[in-house]
Order: C-alpha cells, then sequence, then structure tokens
C-alpha cells in the first residue's frame, strides 16, 4: 500500500472514531496535543504523519492502532471469501464471513478499516447482525473516497438493496445500482447488481428493459460459473416471459429451472420458486391444469402455503367450484400473515365474491391498481387492472372499462 493512500485512510479512521465520540477538532486537538491544523490536515489526508503520531491521536480517542499491513493481506482474503458466498448465495459462509470481518478488534484499528466498516454495513442492511444501519451508512460515507472501486460497488449495491427493499425508494436504488455496476463492470458482483435492476424494471412494468438486465446477468454470472445464480435468473427471465404472454415459452424456462435445480446441493429454494411461478402466471394464462399442479405441490411441502391457497382458491373459484374454492379460501385465513399486499387484497376480494358484495370486490381492486401504481410496482397494478377490465365487460359498464383499458395501455406503451 503507497504511503499516500495509508496517510488517507488513517485520516478518515481518526475522523470516524472522533465524529462517533461526538468531539469536535478543537477539543482532540487539545486533547493530543496537537495544533488544530495539524489535525484537521492528518484528517483529510493532507499532511504526511508517522505511525506514533497516528497512534498518540488514537490512544487520544481510547484506541489502538495496528499499522502491521499483513492485516490487509488477511482482510482481503477474507472479503472476497465474502463475495463470493455472496453470489453463491451461500448465506451460511457470508454469515460466517461478515461477522469475521466485524468483530476483529486488530483488523478495524489498522489500514483494513475501511473494509471492516463497508462488511458492517453489509451486516446490517442484510440484517446479518444487529448493527445501526443508519451509523454504519454515514461511516461509509465518510469513507468511500478510500474506498477502492469494488468497495464503492459493493456499498452501492448494498445500499441499492435497502433502499428498494426496505424504505421503497425505488428511482434512489435503481440509481446506486446503476453507479455500482460503473465501478466493476467486469466483476461478478455486476451480474447481481444487473439482476437486481432488472427485477425494479418488472416491478416497474419495463419488461424490454428487465429482459435486457436479466439476460446481461445470465452472461456475467455464466462466464464466472455462478450455477445457483444463474438458476435465480433463469426464474425471472420465466416470470418476464410470462408477462409478455409468452406462457409456453414461460413454462419451458421454468421447467428447466426445476430440473436443473435439482442437481444442485442448495437448489431447494430454487426449484421452489420455480414451481411457484409456473402456478402464479399459469393462473392469469387460464391453464387451471398447471396452476393445481404446481401450487399443490408446495402446500403438500408446507410451502409458500398462503401464496399457494389464494391461487387455488382463485383458480377454483374461476372454474366454478366455490365448494373448493372456499376450502382453500379458508386454508388462506388461517395461513395468512398479513405481510404481502397482493395477497391481502386478493383475499379480499374473493370474500367478497363469496358472500355476493360485487360492489366491494370492485372497490378492493380498484384500491389495489391505484396503491400498486403509487408504489411503483406497475406488476401488480396491470394484473388488477385486468381483473377490472374482465368486470366492467361482465356488468356492462363500458365507460369504466375503457378507462381500465386506456391505463393499461398506456402502462405497456410507455415501458416498451
Amino acid at each position: 500500500m503507497e504511503l499516500s493512500e495509508k496517510r488517507n485512510i488513517a485520516g478518515r479512521m481518526i475522523r470516524c472514531i472522533r465524529k462517533n465520540s461526538s468531539l469536535t477538532l478543537q477539543e482532540l486537538a487539545k486533547k493530543s496535543g496537537l495544533s488544530f491544523q495539524h489535525l484537521s490536515d492528518v484528517e483529510k489526508g493532507a499532511k504526511s504523519s508517522n505511525e506514533e503520531t497516528i497512534q498518540k491521536i488514537m490512544k487520544m480517542l481510547g484506541k489502538p492502532f495496528y499499522p502491521d499491513e499483513t492485516i490487509l493481506d488477511e482482510v482481503s482474503l477474507c472479503f472476497d471469501t465474502l463475495l463470493k458466498a455472496y453470489v453463491d448465495g451461500d448465506h451460511e459462509q457470508r454469515r460466517e464471513q461478515m461477522i469475521k470481518l466485524s468483530e476483529n478488534e486488530r483488523w478495524e484499528y489498522s489500514y483494513a478499516y475501511p473494509t471492516v466498516w463497508l462488511a458492517r454495513f453489509m451486516a446490517s442492511g442484510l440484517e446479518v447482525k444487529d448493527y445501526d444501519y443508519q451509523l454504519c451508512e454515514e461511516h461509509c460515507l465518510m469513507l468511500f473516497d478510500v474506498f477502492n472501486d469494488l468497495q464503492k460497488s459493493v456499498f452501492l449495491l448494498i445500499r441499492g438493496i435497502c433502499l428498494y427493499c426496505d424504505f421503497h425508494r425505488y428511482q434512489e436504488a435503481k440509481k446506486d445500482f446503476e453507479q455500482s455496476i460503473s465501478y466493476a463492470p467486469d466483476h461478478v458482483l455486476s451480474g447481481f447488481t444487473y439482476n437486481q435492476l432488472g427485477l425494479m424494471y418488472e416491478y416497474e412494468y419495463d419488461l424490454v428493459k428487465a429482459y435486457d438486465m436479466q439476460l446481461r446477468a445470465k452472461e456475467i454470472m455464466s462466464r464466472n460459473y455462478c450455477f445457483n445464480r444463474v438458476l435465480f435468473v433463469e426464474n425471472s427471465i420465466g416470470r418476464i416471459m410470462a408477462q409478455q404472454k409468452r406462457y409456453d415459452e414461460m413454462k419451458e424456462c421454468l421447467l428447466n429451472v426445476v430440473n436443473k435445480s435439482k442437481l444442485l446441493k442448495n437448489g431447494e429454494e430454487i426449484c421452489d420458486t420455480a414451481y411457484f411461478n409456473l402456478a402464479y402466471y399459469s393462473l392469469f394464462a387460464r391453464k387451471y391444469d398447471d396452476v393445481l399442479l404446481y401450487a399443490q405441490r408446495l402446500i403438500n411441502q408446507g410451502k409458500m402455503v398462503a401464496r399457494c391457497s389464494y391461487l387455488l382458491a382463485w383458480a377454483y373459484m374461476e372454474m366454478k367450484d366455490l365448494k373448493t374454492s372456499m376450502q382453500y379460501y379458508q386454508l388462506l385465513v388461517t395461513k395468512n400473515r398479513h405481510d404481502q399486499a397482493d395477497v391481502d387484497a386478493y383475499e379480499k376480494c374473493l370474500k367478497y365474491i363469496y358472500t355476493g358484495k360485487e360492489n366491494s370486490y370492485y372497490k378492493t381492486l380498484q384500491s389495489f391498481a391505484k396503491k400498486s401504481k403509487e408504489r411503483g410496482v406497475l406488476q401488480d397494478c396491470v394484473h388488477a387492472l385486468e381483473y377490472l377490465i374482465e368486470y366492467c365487460e361482465k356488468h356492462n359498464m363500458y365507460k369504466e372499462g375503457f378507462k381500465y383499458q386506456r391505463e393499461l395501455l398506456n402502462i405497456i406503451e410507455k415501458n416498451g
């Protein structure tokens, strides 16, 4: 590591610890015996300081300092193992490496300080360890300039995932994903990031871009022999095919995922997701035999019971078998944890269908379509609009039906 890089990292480390200790520069200067300007230059990396000075400042902050450069090799190896586990979907190894990186004092108070805090940020964002997410983010932002390009890419990817999944700030998340790729375009991690971007475009019903992102993800993952992740991506590709009404291609793609996943050591989750996608999109294709086959398979295994119960209840309702439909509805009511907006909405719709409250059914669909659009999940909005159009046709509500058709057409045209 070059002297200038050491100087920059040491300065940022001191600044982060000082701010975390709620000390001003003036207060630390007084405690350390250094001038305010000298200390300010050290924090900015503009002043060459020997290790003795750094240790003196760190001691004033109540922390040790380990200048041994062999630590960097140890941390680098651990961080590479962490990224490989992350890309491979090996959650146990990922957790082990995050904790190993995050809880080693010798590693933290060294020139590996930025890597340790990046690992903590990952652990907080992915809920592997109970770290303060905001504190970890603030530290990483102060350290961002001394991150290498791969570390910048990782930080932006994890922050994008949190913005997307936890805070529903979709446009900010998309920007982070795009910047993440720009910092490490040739790294296998960019394949994972393309996958995340594809998911975002899919939720926005920009199916052309979503499909392109997933193809890029698949190419990068395949090139790096990440076979588990390739199948996750192929699951996404199958979903997009279904939304483009390419149902036969969707079925072929997802059954291929099922067959390949059975050959993998940890392929069960991938297989289950493929079965669910087959059941879910077969419902919209009115391919009821496939809905019954794949949804029942998952229920028999005790997996995704609430979601599969809703699919089966809806399928049997459309098949005019209300007795069986209501049996699955009761299972849905029992198993629904009310943590998924679409399941909650369609549970209400089923209840109103059974009780003959057609106007309430109509209003529930209206509300769900509106809220889905507001949340930016146009995929759910499109499905609700399709049911609203069918309802309007059935009840001769031509004006309202035309409005929903136009709204649906606008979404499709806008997104290619």
